[in-house]
């Protein structure tokens, strides 16, 4: 198992797991108890992703808000003011990917729990998992395929990659990505989470690096779902 490399992170709306994949690129779990919320809050210079795996919520921005629920996923640029609220009676887990990689690169607008002029939070002295956590960052470790009630997750390889991308999946990059032929510029990169359109939109003029990774995450069909 991964063992020192995940640091589990305690919060007043729930808790978070994080696990740096590479020198620029961090994946973090969130699990936000119900009716909680994080901070509205930004991060100056990195980009993150958020995806929802399970749960279903909001994301708010300073004079909107977007439905976030399993198998959505939203880019959040450096400087956007956002917060992720649980507006459900269950649990929200979130996948966020930053890129580069920093807890302390955070600043907060507001917050419910008093943490206005307050830093990013210790990391816990227990790495404590349940069974579906465990079974996440093994599956992260060690490849293949993972599932919970709402979502399937595999991991792809630039070798395996199907001829056609699955309709209404997300994507993201965790090694390598495409790049410009031109300017060997990476379009998409490590972190960057899009839609299968966008991805079908892409590879007809930017080719991938033959390093690259993706996370394939699919809500399950509504006949799967737990009733």
């Amino acid at each position: 198992m991964l063992g020192g490399a995940l640091e589990r992170v305690d919060k007043p709306w729930g808790y978070e797991f994080r696990l740096s994949l590479g020198p620029n690129l961090t994946l973090t779990y969130l699990t936000l108890f119900p009716r909680s919320q994080t901070s509205l809050h930004c991060h100056p210079h990195k980009t993150t992703s958020l995806t929802a795996i399970s749960g279903a919520g909001t994301i708010k921005f300073l004079k909107d808000s977007i439905d976030f629920r399993s198998g959505t996923s939203f880019m959040v640029r450096n400087g956007l003011f956002h917060q992720v609220v649980n507006t459900s009676q269950e649990i929200l887990v979130v996948l966020e990917f930053e890129n580069p990689s920093d807890a302390n690169d955070l600043v907060r607008l507001d917050d419910e729990y008093g943490r206005r002029f307050m830093s990013y939070e210790m990391k816990s002295e227990s790495n404590s998992l349940n069974e579906t956590e465990l079974s996440f960052f093994n599956f992260i470790e060690n490849g293949g395929a993972w599932s919970n009630s709402e979502t399937e997750i595999k991991i792809l390889s630039w070798k395996n990659f199907a001829p056609d991308f699955i309709d209404d999946a997300v994507y993201a990059v965790l090694e390598g990505g495409l790049r410009d032929k031109v300017s060997n510029a990476l379009i998409l990169r490590e972190g960057d989470c899009t839609s299968t359109s966008t991805v079908q939109r892409l590879i007809g003029s930017f080719d991938w690096d033959p390093t690259t990774k993706l996370l394939q995450i699919q809500k399950r069909p509504a006949s799967e779902l737990k009733r």
